[in-house]
C-alpha cells in the first residue's frame, strides 16, 4: 500500500472491527410477551370461517379477505407483505391487509416493535395473532407484528438460494463459446438478513479468451425498526483480467431504509463509507501495481412482481472515490425473470460495469471504461 495512502488505513481497522457485530448472541433468543399479552383462551373459530377443506394436514393455510384459501408455506411476514409458497400457484406475495386467517401447527419466530421477539405456534383470526407457546396461548394485535419468520431458530430454517447457468456455442466459420454462473444464497431470520451473490462469466473466441471475470458479494444487514437497517459489514470482491484488475476488494459499512414495501414491490436505499483497494493484473514500468482509497458508498435496490410468474429485479450501486472523485466505479443489474416449471425459471440478465479510471496494462493499452453483457439462462430455487 503506497504510504500517501495511510491515513485511510485505521478506517479499514474500523470497518473489520464493525464485523464483529454479525449474528449477534441474542438474535434467535426467545422473549416472552407476558409484559404485553396475557394469557387467553384458545380462539373460536367463527362458523363463517370455517373451510369445506382440512386444514388441519401440516401445511399452512392463508385465507383471503375474499373468503379464497390458499395452501403452502408461509416464507416470511416482513412490513405488511406475506410471502407464500404454493405448489400450485408458486411464490405469492400478499398484502397483509388482504389476509383474513392464518391456520397453521409449525412454529414461528415473532417479532413486534420494540424488539420483544416470541417462538410458538401462531394463528391469525381478524385482527388479533394468537400464540401458543408451552405456557399457553397469547393475543397479541396483528398491528404490532412487523416481521414473521417460519420455524424455530435452527440456522437450516434461516437459508434459501438459487443457482443460474447459461451458456452459447457456436462453431463452423466462428468458433464461440460463452458460459455465465450465478449463485445466490439467503439468509433470513426475524431481525436480519444477509444475501451472498456470486457471479462468473467466460467467454472463447476462435480458442482465445475474450471473456474472464468473477464477482462475490455479501451484505450483512440488522434492522433497528421494520424498515431501518444497519450494514456492520458488506464487502465486493471483484477480478476481470480484461478490464487489467486482478483483485478489487471493497469492504464497507452504512445505514438503509426500506422506502416502498407492498405485496409488489419492494425498494431499498442505502448509504455508507468504505476502503478499497485494487490489485492490477499488469502495469507499465516504473507504475504502481496497486491502487488504494478511502469510498463512499450508495446504492438502490428495486424488486416488482407485475405477476406471479414474472419477477422483476433491478440495482445499482457507487463507490465514489472520496480523495478523487473521478475514481468512482459503477454497477447496475436488471433481471426478467419468468416462471417456466416448478422451481425452475428463464432467466434474462443485463449487466453495466464503469470503471472511473481504468489502469493501462504492461503494453500500454487502457481498458474501456464501460462494460455490457446480456445473458440469458435458466435458473433453480431451493
Amino acid at each position: 500500500m503506497r504510504d500517501d495512502l495511510r491515513p485511510v488505513r485505521p478506517l479499514l481497522g474500523l470497518l473489520l472491527a464493525l464485523g464483529g457485530c454479525l449474528g449477534p448472541a441474542n438474535e434467535g433468543s426467545e422473549r416472552s410477551l407476558s409484559d404485553r399479552a396475557p394469557l387467553l383462551a384458545p380462539p373460536e373459530i367463527p362458523e363463517r370461517a370455517t373451510p369445506v377443506v382440512e386444514t388441519d394436514d401440516g401445511s399452512d393455510w392463508v385465507r383471503l379477505v375474499s373468503g379464497e384459501w390458499v395452501r403452502g408455506k408461509i416464507r416470511v411476514l416482513n412490513e405488511g407483505v406475506l410471502e407464500f409458497e404454493s405448489a400450485e400457484l408458486d411464490e405469492l406475495r400478499i398484502g397483509w391487509g388482504d389476509v383474513a386467517e392464518i391456520r397453521t401447527a409449525r412454529p414461528f419466530t415473532l417479532v413486534l416493535e420494540g424488539g420483544v421477539q416470541a417462538l410458538g405456534e401462531l394463528r391469525l383470526l381478524g385482527e388479533q395473532i394468537f400464540l401458543t407457546t408451552a405456557e399457553g396461548t397469547r393475543g397479541v394485535p396483528r398491528a404490532d407484528v412487523f416481521r414473521i419468520v417460519p420455524g424455530e431458530p435452527r440456522e437450516a430454517n434461516y437459508w434459501s438460494g438459487d443457482v443460474s447457468f447459461g451458456t452459447t456455442a457456436r462453431s463452423g466459420n466462428t468458433d464461440q463459446i460463452d458460459t455465465t454462473t450465478t449463485v445466490s444464497l439467503f439468509r433470513r431470520t426475524a431481525r436480519s438478513r444477509l444475501p451472498i451473490d456470486y457471479s462468473a462469466a467466460y467467454g472463447e473466441l476462435e480458442g482465445v479468451s475474450n471473456t474472464d471475470n468473477q464477482r462475490l458479494t455479501a451484505q450483512y444487514d440488522w434492522f433497528l425498526s421494520s424498515r431501518m437497517f444497519v450494514t456492520p459489514l458488506g464487502f465486493e470482491l471483484y477480478r476481470d483480467r480484461f478490464q487489467n484488475i486482478d483483485l478489487r476488494a471493497s469492504p464497507y459499512t452504512g445505514l438503509g431504509y426500506t422506502a416502498v414495501d407492498t405485496s409488489r414491490v419492494e425498494w431499498n436505499v442505502s448509504a455508507g463509507l468504505g476502503y478499497r483497494e485494487t490489485q492490477f493484473d499488469t502495469v507499465e514500468a516504473g507504475q504502481d501495481d496497486s491502487d488504494a482509497s478511502a469510498i463512499g458508498i450508495v446504492g438502490t435496490r428495486l424488486s416488482w412482481d407485475p405477476s406471479p410468474r414474472i419477477d422483476v429485479d433491478f440495482d445499482y450501486s457507487a463507490q465514489i472515490g472520496l480523495e478523487d472523485s473521478g475514481n468512482t466505479n459503477q454497477g447496475a443489474t436488471l433481471q426478467f425473470s419468468l416462471d417456466v416449471w416448478g422451481d425452475v425459471d428463464l432467466d434474462l440478465r443485463m449487466r453495466w460495469d464503469r470503471v472511473g479510471q481504468p489502469q493501462p496494462d504492461s503494453d500500454g493499452l487502457v481498458p474501456e471504461k464501460d462494460d455490457f453483457r446480456f445473458t440469458v439462462g435458466l435458473s433453480w430455487s431451493f
